[in-house]
């Protein structure tokens, strides 16, 4: 109840981007931050996130304004590679006033491999479609834009060089930070293949490909002592609607960013 009352109050007293936002309750307990653990979360606690972000007026601001998240092709994820890589490494970048998302296949996906930076040399892809959010911040908003959402997802393959990721992750590190209303945020995240793989392939009924890429938004974890901006990975379908329930009721996959390591 106090854990309740702690959110509502910090909710009503934060959120000058619209006051008629309202507080989301939190169906059960994802678990900790450990390098080998999946992230699944429910359906409330995906809108749980981006309600805490847009109860934050810096938050909300840019994600009316610059972004709230954007759209990845399951083409993108196609690897060149002879050797399958465990684990793909997530940069959010903030370039002239545009957000977007830069990515690595890594090769280890340890607690103790905590380098954040890529090389400079190396090309990464980068997501192209972005979206904002463009309605009231309340509960039954967010679940309407999500369950309304649609759009461009065409596949667009560009990439970005190694020691640009480096400038414009630590630009929307600077950026978002900002008089650390994030809490010292860390400038990548990773998803191992396997969770994205089981994104992009989910099936329902048996034989029946759902997903033709993945959308991300961007959230908020108040539990969090550091790290609290989070991202969030959900499915997309063929017409670009999200893949929020298999056609019998039963939720979607949703997952949330785990291992955020230091940057170095």
């Amino acid at each position: 109840m106090k854990y309740f009352l702690a959110i509502l109050i910090i909710i009503i007293s934060a959120c000058t981007c619209n006051k008629n936002n309202k507080q989301a309750g939190t169906e059960g307990e994802r678990k900790i931050d450990t390098c080998d653990s999946t992230h699944i979360i429910t359906y409330q606690q995906a809108t749980d996130y981006m309600a805490l972000l847009l109860a934050h007026s810096p938050l909300c601001r840019r994600a009316k304004t610059i972004a709230f998240g954007g759209y990845l092709d399951s083409m993108l994820f196609f690897s060149h590679s002879m050797v399958e890589v465990p684990a793909y490494k997530f940069f959010p970048c903030y370039d002239n006033d545009s957000v977007y998302l830069a990515f690595e296949e890594i090769d280890r996906y340890k607690c103790e491999d905590t380098a954040c930076g890529p090389d400079d040399d190396k090309y990464l892809r980068r997501s192209s479609n972005t979206f904002k959010f463009d309605r009231d911040v309340d509960y039954e908003s967010i679940q309407n834009f999500l369950e309304s959402q649609s759009g461009d997802t065409g596949m667009v393959s560009d990439t970005i060089k190694g020691s640009d990721v480096r400038k414009y992750a630590k630009e929307f590190y600077d950026e978002y930070d900002t008089n650390n209303v994030v809490n010292h945020m860390t400038l990548c995240g990773a998803f191992s293949k396997k969770e994205v793989d089981s994104l992009l392939r989910q099936e329902y009924p048996k034989g029946t490909r759902l997903c033709k890429g993945l959308r991300y938004f961007f959230g908020y974890d108040m539990k969090r002592n550091g790290n609290k901006l989070r991202l969030i990975l959900i499915g997309v379908k063929p017409n670009g609607e999200n893949l929020l329930r298999y056609s019998d009721g039963r939720e979607a996959l949703m997952f949330e960013k785990n291992w955020p390591p230091d940057f170095h």
